[in-house]
């Protein structure tokens, strides 16, 4: 199975399943998941997306900045 949409509640997760009573069960981490509460539970076993690359990113646009400020006071 792939995950074509980013998850940002476990209302959205291919992995929540009815549970019993009105609940519903994360498979992937084989717990119940909270009743009725919005967001995602600090234990979700799901990766963080993008957090890696998105990290790497804002470090190249970091350098990326510094380089161009660094060219434009050399050029005044």
């Amino acid at each position: 199975m792939k995950v074509v949409a980013l998850i940002s509640d476990c209302k959205e997760c291919p992995n929540r399943h009815y549970y019993s009573g009105g609940r519903y069960e994360c498979m992937k981490a084989q717990s119940v998941l909270p009743y009725e509460r919005a967001g995602i539970p600090e234990w979700c076993p799901l990766t963080n997306y993008p957090a890696a690359a998105m990290t790497q990113l804002q470090d190249e646009v970091r350098v990326l900045r510094q380089q161009v400020a660094t060219q434009v006071a050399s050029d005044v």
